[in-house]
């Protein structure tokens, strides 16, 4: 897998788990300006550890 492989799968994801957590934030009343700063918070911090952890399995020959 190579880096841009990496980061639209980590994008794919972030979005997919964005989803829930902001179903989540929703329906406990949460504001909207608040879920959309954390909306970008959330998303850029997934999409970091999933690189680390791509590059960890790589590192490991667990994956490539």
């Amino acid at each position: 897998m190579n880096i841009e492989d990496v980061q639209e799968r980590a994008t794919e994801l972030a979005e997919a788990h964005w989803e829930y957590i902001e179903a989540l934030l929703t329906a406990h009343g949460e504001d909207v300006d608040r879920i959309s700063v954390a909306e970008f918070h959330y998303k850029e911090a997934f999409k970091h550890g999933y690189k680390h952890g791509h590059e960890d399995c790589y590192q490991d020959n667990i994956g490539n």
